[in-house]
Formats: structure tokens, sequence, C-alpha cells
């Protein structure tokens, strides 16, 4: 029987109980993910994130702006060049 891949929120809830691997999801979240086996493109983050009609562009701008006020130490801008 073939295993299922876990979905986001299940990582999102590893994340919280696992310290090394949160510190692996901080250091490359989207290749952790996708390793992980949980498919997640731009129109899956626009739907989370309630802008599923935004372009790639607007998308980055509403991270840039939500990462700003959350992340202190690291540059968000790095991180959305990964998207």
């Amino acid at each position: 029987m073939a295993q299922q891949s876990p979905t986001f929120r299940e990582l999102m809830t590893r994340a919280t109980n696992d310290e090394a691997f949160r510190d692996r999801l901080a250091a490359d979240p989207l290749g952790v993910v996708h390793a992980e086996g949980v498919r997640m493109d731009a129109a899956f983050i626009k739907e989370r994130l309630g802008i599923p009609g935004a372009s790639d562009l607007e998308l980055i701008e509403v991270l840039r702006a939500r990462l700003g006020e959350h992340v202190h130490g690291h540059s968000a801008s790095a991180f959305c060049v990964c998207l």
C-alpha cells in the first residue's frame, strides 16, 4: 500500500512538536514541504492567503508585508525570491 503524503496542516503540526523538523523547515520551507510530498505552488499559497486572483507579483508583495511584520533578524526579501 502506498504511503499517503501529509497535508500542509499536518506538517505545521509536526513543526510545532519537532524542533529539528522546525529548524529544517525554517532553513528551506518550500524544499522541505516539497520533499515531504506536499505539493505547494503559487496558486495554493494565494488560495490560503485569501487572494486567489492575485498576480505572482501581488503575492510577493503580500508575503513581504506579512513576513516583514513577523520575521526579525531574517530577510523577508530572500524568502520571497525562493517562490
